[in-house]
Parts: C-alpha cells; sequence; structure tokens
C-alpha cells in the first residue's frame, strides 16, 4: 500500500528558508515560487520513488526526508532566523477584498477536481486509492501514478511553505 505521508508538513516548514538563502537578490517573487516548486517536486519524486521502487516504508521515508531537509535549512540559514520578506506582497497581498492565499487555493481546489474527475490519471488515481490490487489487475501503472501523486504533492507542499512563510515575514 503507498500513502502519501509527512512529507508535505516537512516541505511547508523547511521551503521558506530556500527564497532569502539563494534569491535573496531576485525582483521577483515568482520567479523564487517557481524554482521552490521545482525543488518540491523533486523531493517528492525522490520519495515516491523510494517508497514504490524500494518498496520503503512511506512513513520513514518521508520522516527521513523530512529530517535531511531540516539538517540542510539549519546549515543554510545557520540556524539563525531568515528574512523572506520578499515573498510577503505575494503571501499577504489581496485582489481587491479577496486574499492571494485565497485565490490560489480555489484555483488549485478547482485544478484537482477537475483533474480527478475528468482525466484519466485522476480515475486512475481514484482506482488506486480504492484498491492498488484491483488497479494493477485493471492495467493501470500504479508505481508510476504514486510517483506522480508524490511529486505533485511535494510541489505543493512547498508552495504552501512559501505562502506560510511569507506571511510569517
Amino acid at each position: 500500500i503507498f500513502l502519501i505521508s509527512t512529507i508535505v508538513g516537512f516541505l511547508i516548514t523547511k521551503s521558506g528558508i530556500i527564497p532569502e538563502a539563494f534569491f535573496a537578490d531576485m525582483r521577483g517573487p515568482c520567479l523564487v515560487l517557481v524554482i521552490v516548486t521545482v525543488l518540491g517536486c523533486v523531493v517528492g519524486l525522490l520519495n515516491g520513488v523510494l517508497v514504490t521502487r524500494f518498496h520503503m516504508v512511506p512513513f520513514i521515508v518521508t520522516l527521513a526526508t523530512g529530517s535531511i531537509l531540516r539538517g540542510v535549512g539549519l546549515k543554510i540559514s545557520g540556524s539563525a532566523s531568515i528574512n523572506v520578506s520578499v515573498l510577503g506582497g505575494l503571501s499577504n497581498g489581496r485582489l481587491g477584498p479577496i486574499p492571494n492565499v485565497l485565490i490560489f487555493f480555489v484555483l488549485v481546489l478547482i485544478l484537482f477536481d477537475y483533474v480527478l474527475r475528468h482525466t484519466a490519471y485522476g480515475r486512475h488515481l481514484m482506482a488506486i486509492g480504492d484498491s492498488v490490487r484491483n488497479a494493477e489487475r485493471a492495467g493501470i501503472k500504479v508505481k508510476r501514478n504514486v510517483i506522480i501523486a508524490y511529486a505533485v504533492c511535494g510541489g505543493l507542499g512547498a508552495i504552501g511553505g512559501i505562502l506560510s512563510a511569507g506571511q510569517i515575514g
């Protein structure tokens, strides 16, 4: 059984470190968001490969990855507070009376509702969630779809971390 476990929490707490450490001189927070999202996807992809190809326990894999991310974050930051004010406009901004974070949430909700209901990939994920064995018998490439789900989850966790770090400052 494949479970997506604690990686989202670790990405949310650690992805706020990366922007200041690597991209402090950049003018646009959108580029930072894209780069950190890609890094989150890579971490999720790594977790997905470890879980599906090497049959490791998902909780242990994501816990270990989170510990590694924590160590990297402490090394990058020098155990000091990091100023991520460059992200404040992205996280704390508004489009009229509506906060940017709410707009982002609604867009992601609509996108993934569409993906799950109207695409083959979404139907495959639903089948895998219902029964891995039956999904395999139906010819669904379970490992590939689970790895993609881990990567997407990692990317969304990284975006959540960026938005959270921008709100906290």
